[in-house]
């Protein structure tokens, strides 16, 4: 079927969060302020960087799967 170099181990990580969605955010108060749009995004990919470091690759990045 495949070959051993081919093989790897994948994970599927779910938690429980008790908490928001960015989508959810923007859909009760309206969009982001410049400042605080700027903050989350920096913050976002401050994330995205360690994981990537980690070797954890996250396939779905969108505001319904990022929580504040």
């Amino acid at each position: 079927m495949f070959h051993d170099e081919f093989r790897s181990i994948i994970y599927q990580v779910l938690e429980y969060v008790d908490g928001s969605e960015i989508l959810d955010e923007i859909a009760c108060s309206g969009a982001y302020q410049e400042q605080d749009a700027q903050l989350l995004y920096k913050q976002v990919i401050e994330g995205i960087q360690y994981l990537h470091k980690q070797h954890v690759t996250h396939r779905d990045i969108k505001p319904a799967n990022i929580l504040v």
